[in-house]
């Protein structure tokens, strides 16, 4: 089977929050009182009593019959044209309200239950807003584990630069105010999925210069790549290894936290048998 028929299946499956139990909502501040959080208070409610989202995502006509097209003749290049990279890379998802006029922009943690309203806006086809995210982010919840700071450093790339580099499955830090951030769980894939931490990995990094990008284009969905801004001192396979350490830890810590809840529920089990 076409590898691409998975990467596709699944894209199409994650741009649906799927939600279990009632949600807390957070707002962020410059959205308080505005008339854009009253239009979104039916989607508020239906997050905070749990309740299927689906109806609030996007019909994605193009993108199914983009898929439908590369299901019949193997050409997977105008679905890939349509993923959801701010999702894939920051967990970011944007749901539709007033009609599909309007674009919410939510992060759902599931481990605390909380859904975050990060900014409403008009919908259009204007997609350069990674850096404007990040700094809401960054400015209303900092500690919330949404986004990591890797370190310092100013950087002159624009929200047309970002876009750019993202649809190249690059992972590029967002500076805000000399601080640059990546994404604290997941990451981009050079295919332009998103990393679910259940394959084998290849990190690398490379210096960005995007005037030059067009030709460096890779698909691979076993592959993380890290850009390093032109202002970063750190060397590109500095940061490769930085990462790649970084996604090892979190993979052991993930498998023996497995463990430790396997051997937990085994205890109970006995407990109640004896």
């Amino acid at each position: 089977m076409d590898k691409n028929i998975d990467i596709c299946v699944r894209d199409l499956y994650l741009r649906t929050p799927r939600i279990f139990g009632q949600y807390s909502v957070l707002v962020a501040a410059h959205l308080q009182g505005s008339p854009a959080l009253e239009f979104a208070m039916p989607l508020i409610t239906a997050i905070q009593m749990g309740k299927d989202l689906s109806s609030y995502v996007s019909p994605m006509a193009g993108a199914k019959k983009a898929f439908k097209k590369g299901e019949k003749r193997g050409d997977w290049n105008s679905y890939k044209k349509m993923m959801d990279l701010i999702r894939n890379k920051w967990n970011i998802y944007h749901l539709h309200i007033q009609g599909g006029s309007v674009l919410v922009f939510i992060y759902f943690c599931q481990i605390s239950h909380s859904a975050y309203i990060i900014d409403i806006f008009s919908h259009g086809r204007d997609w350069k807003i990674e850096r404007h995210l990040i700094e809401i982010i960054v400015k209303n919840w900092p500690d919330s584990g949404m986004v990591r700071s890797i370190g310092y450093g100013n950087s002159s790339l624009t929200e047309e630069d970002l876009l750019k580099i993202r649809k190249q499955g690059v992972n590029m830090p967002v500076e805000v105010d000399g601080n640059l951030y990546l994404p604290m769980l997941g990451a981009l894939m050079m295919d332009g999925s998103s990393y679910d931490g259940h394959v084998p990995l290849v990190h690398v990094a490379k210096r960005i210069r995007t005037d030059s990008m067009e030709s460096d284009k890779i698909d691979s969905s076993r592959m993380i790549m890290t850009g390093v801004d032109p202002n970063d001192p750190r060397s590109p396979m500095q940061v490769a290894a930085q990462e790649a350490a970084r996604f090892a830890v979190k993979r052991r810590r993930a498998f023996f936290e497995g463990q430790i809840r396997y051997s937990v529920k085994n205890i109970i089990s006995n407990n109640r048998d004896s």
